[in-house]
């Protein structure tokens, strides 16, 4: 059962819709339109004062890294291996913000003429943070210091072991502190219980940025522009780093993610500017652009770059899948070499690279989420289950969690699905076999801790909240799932399974304009705790609605008071929705700009859509309409509800066009109704009666998939496997109708 975004609830700001005279004041004093007033009002920014001072970012600043704990021993450490050119390694990891941070302080330690090396651990031989082989291997080589990145604050035995080698140990990390801290010269985190440091929510590469900017502070005391200087170098890795790592885009992140896209922009970094060119989102055709890859190393970067605009979701959305592909389903280093080389031609080779990677990660998750979904529909018991556990067998582990997310998204359950590799083995399966999984949450269920309550059961886990990893014997599966689920039953309730999408508000069409919607860009950067604005629009109409991307996704036109829009929905099929043209809706979109052969124009993408409440009370109407029709054999029935031979063959065709070559298909009744017969109450009825008729002679069976589609009307269709022509009309329904059609 795929959850319904009918069972989905709205919560929709109205602070700005109730008083507008605050939100005119805004628009007066501020001289901005009313869409963007009204956004500001309905986040908090209610005067014009509190309203400037976040747009121009007036309460936000660089906070004294010093402030950091242990950031003074880092600092005094690090200075010293600069002074005396001691070898340094630093240990990173292999996602966004790991290899963003490797850069940021390897870059910065070259320039100081350090001998420096990086380390990221392999995902699948070696898995997250430090491990013993690597350490050993680190000293053996002559490294007399290493520098974690974005890993290190739970590696105790590691540094430990690293110190009895004759090696010192400065950790830099982000992540929560359990128990004790490893016997390092300093642990630099900000979620350190000890901490001073007045924000917390740093990624990886912003503890590193910090610790890099205490030590020119230290280097350079009288330069007064130091800090001016390390934004301009380093600020477009700091900020990769951090909108991979979703990281709220508040306080200093929002500060520096604003920096770091400018130069983005600008084509600061050969590595990024190739990037950014080979996936298209200078809105150029490149390596995954229509018109297939640039060849490299000829052009310079400055005149592709002059309209550049990128946002925090070109990042998470663009750059940051194609970085994060080489360590799920290669390597690390690949990424790592794009942010270190200096050579153009180098770079470009290396972008196209990860775009190709990136395709091909794209496809393992498809394939897996598609065998995860088949599963999931045969097996799960979602009646009784709230947690979706699913195995299979050497699934690739560099995509588990995203799948793991994508059915977490699309069935709106907790989901875990591990990866046993035991069938690899000659002797075959066995319960000794050991699972890697990956998990994700909702809210109201904390997964660490339901992980928890079956650590006796697992060999490791570890994660937060909303997302966890975890390993396990094939024999202990059984029984975790029963447990999970218990554990579950007892901490989720009825209310947490209902997914909440958050408003800002209501608009309407006249403030979609083009410059109206230009202008929300002057609270960018959107990200995690400043989310991408979402509005509300109410009873618009479906002027047009069709399938794109190998109908995959779905493109309409919608009118509301005689003005035209353009909407998007990605991931969902016309089908899915139940709309057909005429058909009145309300929606949640974001608004964006859509440039195309020199036109400009509003896009809406949309979140969600629905029919309006007086649509959906129709098709409840017709439902009891049949439903009575049906039901009382002896009522006289008008003529025009008699299906025809040529009503027959519509509908069966339309069935069969749907269908195409798969032996079964989803489908949605309004539309099959709309599309074959037409939209009215007697063409529904019709209709309903001819699929039962089709049922009766063998033609099709179907069963209601009542969560397929937003309105509730999906079908789940089969052909059968009648042999030669069937007589439709000498069927018992079809003789009980002709008896029935009033004279």
């Amino acid at each position: 059962m795929i959850g319904s975004n009918e069972a989905r609830r709205w919560r929709v700001d109205t602070s700005a819709r109730d008083n507008p005279d605050a939100v005119r004041a805004l628009e007066d004093e501020l001289g901005l339109y009313r869409l963007t007033a009204s956004l500001l009002y309905s986040r908090g920014y209610r005067t014009p004062e509190a309203a400037t001072a976040f747009l121009r970012r007036d309460d936000e600043c660089f906070h004294d890294p010093l402030l950091l704990p242990d950031m003074d021993k880092a600092v005094e450490r690090v200075t010293a291996a600069i002074n005396s050119g001691e070898r340094v390694m630093i240990y990173g990891d292999y996602d966004v913000d790991g290899v963003t941070s490797v850069a940021t302080l390897f870059l910065y330690l070259r320039s100081k003429g350090v001998p420096v090396d990086y380390y990221i651990p392999e995902r699948t031989s070696e898995g997250y943070g430090m491990n013993e082989g690597a350490v050993r291997r680190i000293a053996a080589g002559g490294t007399s210091l290493i520098i974690t990145v974005d890993t290190g604050i739970t590696a105790v035995e590691e540094i430990a072991l690293a110190s009895s080698l004759g090696v010192d140990t400065v950790v830099t990390d982000h992540h929560e502190c359990h128990g004790e801290l490893p016997q390092a010269i300093a642990a630099v985190n900000p979620h350190r219980p000890d901490s001073e440091y007045p924000f917390a929510e740093l990624a990886g590469v912003g503890v590193a940025f910090k610790l890099i900017c205490a030590v020119e502070q230290l280097l350079v005391p009288d330069d007064d522009r130091y800090l001016h200087r390390m934004c301009a170098e380093y600020a477009d890795l700091v900020t990769v780093g951090t909108v991979a790592d979703v990281m709220p885009l508040v306080d200093e992140n929002r500060l520096i993610v604003s920096i770091g896209l400018g130069l983005l922009e600008r084509g600061s970094r050969i590595g990024f500017d190739a990037l950014i060119r080979a996936a298209a989102l200078d809105g150029k055709n490149g390596k995954d652009g229509k018109n297939g890859g640039r060849s490299g190393g000829e052009t310079s970067g400055s005149d592709e770059t002059e309209e550049r605009h990128l946002t925090a979701s070109s990042i998470g959305f663009g750059i940051a899948p194609r970085m994060n592909a080489a360590g799920r389903i290669r390597s690390a280093s690949i990424a790592e070499e794009l942010l270190l080389t200096e050579d153009r031609g180098v770079a470009d080779e290396i972008a196209a690279r990860l775009c190709d990677i990136n395709r091909e990660r794209q496809e393992l998750e498809n394939a897996m989420a598609e065998e995860a979904f088949r599963m999931i529909e045969q097996t799960h018991d979602f009646a009784s289950d709230r947690v979706i556990v699913l195995a299979g067998e050497s699934w690739h582990h560099g995509v588990i969690g995203i799948v793991a997310s994508r059915v977490t998204d699309r069935y709106g359950l907790p989901s875990i699905l591990i990866s046993f590799d035991g069938g690899r083995v000659t002797s075959g399966l066995s319960n000794g076999d050991i699972g890697k999984g990956s998990g994700r949450s909702i809210r109201g269920l904390d997964l660490a801790a339901a992980l928890a309550s079956c650590s006796d059961l697992l060999v490791r886990f570890g994660g937060h909240e909303m997302a966890a990893g975890l390993s396990l014997r094939r024999g202990d599966l059984d029984e975790f799932h029963r447990r999970i689920n218990e554990y579950a039953a007892a901490h989720l309730r009825k209310e947490d399974l209902v997914a909440v999408i958050d408003s800002d508000g209501e608009a309407e069409a006249a403030d979609l304009t083009v410059p109206a919607v230009k202008e929300l860009s002057l609270l960018e950067p959107y990200g995690t705790a400043n989310p991408t604005p979402v509005f509300a629009m109410r009873d618009a109409t479906v002027a047009d609605i069709r399938a794109i991307g190998g109908g995959k996704h779905t493109s309409m036109t919608l009118e509301s008071g005689g003005i035209m829009l353009g909407a998007v929905m990605f991931r969902r099929s016309p089908e899915e929705f139940g709309l057909v043209r005429g058909d009145r809706a309300d929606l949640l979109f974001s608004p964006s700009i859509n440039e195309f052969r020199g036109n400009t124009r509003v896009q809406l993408m949309l979140r969600d859509i629905r029919h309006c409440a007086d649509e959906r009370a129709r098709r409840r109407a017709l439902t009891a309409e049949y439903g009575r029709v049906a039901e009382n054999p002896d009522m006289l029935i008008p003529r025009e509800l008699l299906p025809s031979r040529d009503d027959f063959k519509r509908v069966y065709l339309c069935i069969k066009r749907r269908l195409g070559e798969q032996p079964e298909a989803q489908i949605n009744i309004y539309r099959l109704a709309s599309r074959s017969l037409g939209a009215g109450a007697s063409e529904y009825i019709k209709l309903r009666f001819i699929l039962a008729i089709l049922v009766q002679t063998g033609i099709i069976s179907y069963s209601a998939v009542p969560d397929y589609t937003v309105d509730g009307g999906g079908l789940s269709i089969t052909l059968g496997t009648t042999d030669g022509k069937v007589d439709l009309c000498a069927s018992q329904i079809y003789k009980s109708l002709e008896a029935r059609v009033a004279k």
